[in-house]
């Protein structure tokens, strides 16, 4: 497993480390221990499968929600919030995303200055 890492952090800062792009599953990097390095990929990964999840269970008592029996128990305004979290909590994900590769593309570029030197 190959580690792309920063220089060592100030006394009190953690270093930030990330592992190859092909590597990423979230059962192995997400949510990081202490001591292990921090992947935004997989916790991007990882928040959007969870708010794809959130959101198809509350389609899915919405949907049941029109039978007879399943109206009662249904709270619509209730499920119309989670509905909204849910594609809130996908977009922060997906900007997660976003900024991690600006940040690789930052990292690679003050790599690529420092070996012209």
């Amino acid at each position: 497993m190959h580690h792309l890492s920063l220089p060592a952090p100030a006394y009190g800062q953690r270093r930030f480390t990330t592992l190859e792009r092909d590597s990423l599953t979230p059962a192995r990097h997400f949510p990081p221990r202490e001591g292990q390095e921090m992947d935004p990929l997989s916790a991007a990964r990882y928040g959007m499968m969870a708010a794809g999840r959130r959101f198809d269970a509350s389609a899915e008592r919405v949907a049941r929600s029109g039978d007879s029996e399943g109206a009662k128990d249904i709270d619509i305004g209730g499920e119309v919030v989670e509905q909204v979290e849910a594609k809130h909590q996908f977009s922060a994900s997906a900007q997660l995303i976003s900024v991690a590769d600006d940040m690789w593309r930052a990292l690679i570029s003050a790599q690529e200055q420092t070996q012209r030197r």
